[in-house]
C-alpha cells in the first residue's frame, strides 16, 4: 500500500477503525464466558469475527495470542497509508509505543505469573516478533540479541541490569524514555506542522514514564537522589512536578498531591482499586487521554495516525485482560478495573 500524499485516506482509515472499537458491553460479555468457544462466539459479532474464524483458537492461551496480531496489522496499515514524508516520524512513534510492550515483557523476568504485564506485552511490528516468542524466564541475552537497533539493545541491557541490581522494575522505564527522546530529536529536525503535531503524544508518554518511575521507586524505597540522578528524563513537560514529587516518601500522599497536575484525572483510584492497580492502569489512561485530545483537533496530521495506533493498542490490551479474566487467571472484577476503554 502506498502513501496517498495527503492525510485524507489515512484519516478515514483511522476514524473507521476507531468507530468500531469494542465497547464496555463487549468486554463484559467476554468476562461472562467460561469456555474459549463462548468468547469466539462473542467476537464473531465484532470486527474480530474473521480473525477468530481464521485462527480457530482452541484454548484461552490461543485466544490471548490470536488477538495480539491486530495491533501490529493496524499500525502497519496506518503507517503504510500515510504520506511518505510522515513515515519516518510515525515509525519512531511506533517504536515508542512498542517500548511500553518491551517494558511489560521484561517485568515478567521479575514475576512470571504477572498476567497484567503479560497482557500489555503486545507486538506492534517495530521490533522482531521473535522477541516475544522467547520464554520469559530466560536470562535476557537471547531477547536482546533479537533487537537489531544497537542503541535500543544497549538501553534494554543496562535497564534490566539496573532493575535487577536495585530489586525494582522502575529502571525499566528508561527504555521508554530513551525511545521518547529519540522521537523528540527526530521531530526537532523537521519544521512541518503536521509532523510536529506528534510532539504532544510523545511528551505525554515520557510524562507517563516519569510519573511511573517516581511512584514505583517510592514503593521500592529508592532514595530520591538515586531517582533524580538516573531514573527520570529532563524531557517531557513535568520537570517541576517531578522535582516536587521526589520530596514525598508516602505514595498515598504523593498520589493526592499529583491529582492537581494536568494528569490528575488518571490518578483517581477506582472503587476497590489498589495502588498497584492504579500504576498498571496509569500509562494507558494517559495514552487514552492524549489520543482523544488529538482526535478532537485538526484531523489531517501525523498525530491522527499516532492516536489511532494508541487506541488500537488499548483495545488489544483490554481484550487480553478480558480473556485472562474469563479463564480465571485474573479475577473478573479486577480485569475490568484494569481496563482503559479507548
Amino acid at each position: 500500500m502506498r502513501g496517498t500524499g495527503s492525510y485524507e485516506y489515512v484519516n478515514a482509515l483511522v476514524r473507521g477503525q476507531i468507530g468500531n472499537l469494542l465497547k464496555l458491553y463487549d468486554y463484559e460479555a467476554i468476562l461472562g464466558c467460561t469456555r474459549p468457544s463462548d468468547i469466539v462466539h462473542v467476537l464473531s459479532r465484532t470486527t474480530y469475527g474473521q480473525m477468530v474464524a481464521r485462527t480457530t483458537p482452541e484454548s484461552f492461551a490461543d485466544l490471548r495470542e490470536a488477538v495480539m496480531s491486530a495491533a501490529s496489522k493496524s499500525a502497519e496499515s496506518f503507517i503504510a497509508s500515510s504520506p511518505d514524508s510522515a513515515r519516518i516520524v510515525l515509525e519512531d512513534f511506533r517504536l515508542l509505543l512498542e517500548s511500553r510492550s518491551i517494558v511489560n515483557s521484561l517485568k515478567l523476568r521479575f514475576n512470571q505469573n504477572d498476567l497484567v504485564s503479560s497482557s500489555g506485552a503486545i507486538p506492534l511490528g517495530a521490533i522482531p516478533s521473535k522477541y516475544y516468542e522467547l520464554p520469559s524466564e530466560s536470562q535476557g541475552r537471547g531477547h536482546i540479541e533479537t533487537i537489531q537497533d544497537s542503541g535500543l539493545a544497549r538501553v534494554i541491557r543496562e535497564s534490566l541490569e539496573t532493575a535487577r541490581r536495585c530489586g525494582c522494575v522502575a529502571p525499566l522505564l528508561r527504555i521508554l524514555i530513551y525511545c521518547g527522546e529519540r522521537s523528540l530529536d527526530r521531530i526537532s529536525e523537521v519544521s512541518s506542522e503536521d509532523l510536529t503535531s506528534t510532539l504532544r503524544p510523545i511528551n505525554s508518554m515520557i510524562d507517563a514514564a516519569n510519573l511511573e518511575i517516581v511512584l514505583t521507586s517510592i514503593q521500592c524505597g529508592i532514595e530520591p537522589q538515586t531517582v533524580r540522578s538516573w531514573l527520570f528524563s529532563q524531557r517531557g513537560t513535568l520537570d517541576g512536578v517531578i522535582e516536587g514529587a521526589l520530596g514525598f516518601r508516602d505514595i498515598v500522599q504523593l498520589l493526592a498531591w499529583l491529582r492537581d497536575s494536568r494528569y490528575g484525572p488518571c490518578l483517581e483510584a477506582k472503587s476497590e482499586e489498589t495502588v498497584d492497580d492504579l500504576l498498571n492502569r496509569l500509562p494507558y489512561c494517559l495514552m487514552r487521554r492524549e489520543a482523544r485530545s488529538v482526535l478532537s483537533g485538526y484531523p489531517f496530521r501525523a498525530s491522527t495516525v499516532a492516536a489511532g495506533m494508541m487506541l488500537k493498542l488499548l483495545e488489544i490490551r483490554n481484550l487480553r485482560l478480558a480473556v485472562a479474566g474469563a479463564s480465571g487467571g485474573l479475577g473478573r472484577a479486577a480485569a475490568l478495573r484494569l481496563m482503559v476503554f479507548p
